[in-house]
């Protein structure tokens, strides 16, 4: 099963930035994530990351956006 950014957004009552239509089936570490996966990012020190992941859909907490 895949999900849309703009359905995890919507599911989550997140904010969304970037493609609402990406399509996620599987979730995956940030450092290691290809286009099929969601990530999520909790701590600052994976921030950098964001540069060179080529996750889908990223989650992060509100205080790190």
């Amino acid at each position: 099963m895949s999900f849309s950014a703009q359905q995890i957004a919507t599911l989550l009552g997140g904010t969304l930035y970037g493609n609402s239509n990406a399509q996620v089936s599987d979730v995956a570490p940030i450092e290691s994530a290809q286009a099929q996966h969601l990530a999520f990012i909790t701590d600052e020190k994976y921030l950098p990351f964001l540069e060179t992941t080529k996750a889908g859909v990223v989650l992060m907490t509100k205080d790190l956006t």
